[in-house]
């Protein structure tokens, strides 16, 4: 069985979905495999934007030693796509919080294209596959679920399995039974949470109730997210 209190840690991170919106910025610095969640604070400039980044962290709460010139590469996960870009160093603040100055970005690329917009959520929900796993939805689409949990899936590409979750919308309850298959295992991606795995799915063709509940769901959700980084990342060259 799952240590409960893993997993409760981890819903109690993930419940605010704002805190890691289209302002979370996944870091990797020159020379290194390690990747940090970091928070875009700011935007400075329009022709030549530069990013101002909380200080990435390691798994113990300490601030990484980055100095300036360092290059990095950075990861954002948007609604429909995810996109890859470069940046340097150019600038540590250190009072009153610590900062660091992204600049000269450049190298824009779509890693993903999507069937459709993902929301980030927080969901207690459940896989069968066909045993029952106790998992969290941290995002949402049409077309599929990335889910996360402290327990041993066991799970394989392709392999077949239903999401039952429940919904809550304009004062509602919709609770949904979704079959489909697993596509991804990307596994525990999120260094401050080393224990916990995540699972990449697609559902089944939906039949019309659930498509459209689902997709109010989804559409309300991504209204509620607002990404300041659209517009930067837009602006930048391939």
């Amino acid at each position: 069985m799952a240590d409960l209190s893993i997993m409760q840690r981890f819903s109690r991170a993930y419940e605010n979905t704002s805190a890691r919106s289209r302002s979370t910025l996944q870091l990797t610095l020159a020379n290194s495999t390690d990747k940090y969640r970091v928070q875009l604070l700011g935007v400075s400039g329009l022709r030549s934007p530069t990013l101002i980044i909380s200080a990435p962290m390691n798994a113990a709460k300490s601030l990484l030693g980055i100095t300036r010139g360092v290059r990095t590469v950075c990861t954002w996960e948007g609604p429909g796509e995810t996109l890859e870009f470069r940046a340097i160093v150019t600038s540590l603040v250190f009072e009153p919080v610590p900062l660091v100055y992204l600049g000269e970005l450049h190298g824009l690329k779509s890693l993903r294209n999507r069937s459709g917009p993902r929301a980030l959520t927080s969901m207690p929900a459940a896989i069968r596959t066909p045993r029952l796993v106790p998992v969290l939805v941290v995002d949402l689409s049409l077309g599929g679920a990335q889910v996360a949990t402290a327990e041993d899936h066991r799970l394989g590409i392709g392999q077949k399995l239903e999401l039952s979750l429940r919904l809550k919308m304009l004062g509602r309850d919709y609770t949904m039974t979704l079959p489909g298959e697993v596509t991804s295992i990307p596994g525990p991606i999120d260094v401050a949470h080393p224990n916990i795995e995540f699972v990449t799915m697609a559902f089944d063709p939906l039949d019309e109730h659930s498509e459209l509940v689902l997709s109010n769901y989804v559409n309300m959700r991504l209204i509620e997210e607002v990404d300041i980084i659209s517009r930067t990342l837009s602006s930048l060259n391939p």
